[in-house]
């Protein structure tokens, strides 16, 4: 198990991280409303529970129910091939 921790200030180190590792990683990233879901849509997820618009990334300050799951497509497919997205649940549902 290697950890790599890079501060949340630097989304796009994380996401450079991301995106280099070699196909079939698994990776964690744990976040706050002000980054999951910047993440998830500079990654390509797209989802009903994301609003990717420019004004939208952030995910509502009440939220603390989410999980999403990216698959992202093999690096030679990208970016023609869809990144997958799972929106989980966990705890006491949120209201929103």
């Amino acid at each position: 198990l290697r950890i790599t921790v890079i501060p949340g200030k630097e989304i796009d180190t994380q996401i450079r991280a991301l995106r280099d590792l070699p196909g079939g990683s698994v990776a964690l990233v744990c976040g706050h409303s002000n980054t999951v879901g910047l993440m998830a849509c500079e990654l390509g997820g797209r989802s009903p529970a994301l609003d990717c618009s420019p004004s939208g990334r952030n995910l509502e300050e009440n939220v603390h129910d989410r999980l999403f799951v990216l698959t992202l497509p093999p690096p030679d497919r990208r970016p023609a091939a869809a990144t997958e997205v799972r929106v989980l649940h966990y705890g006491k549902r949120d209201s929103s």
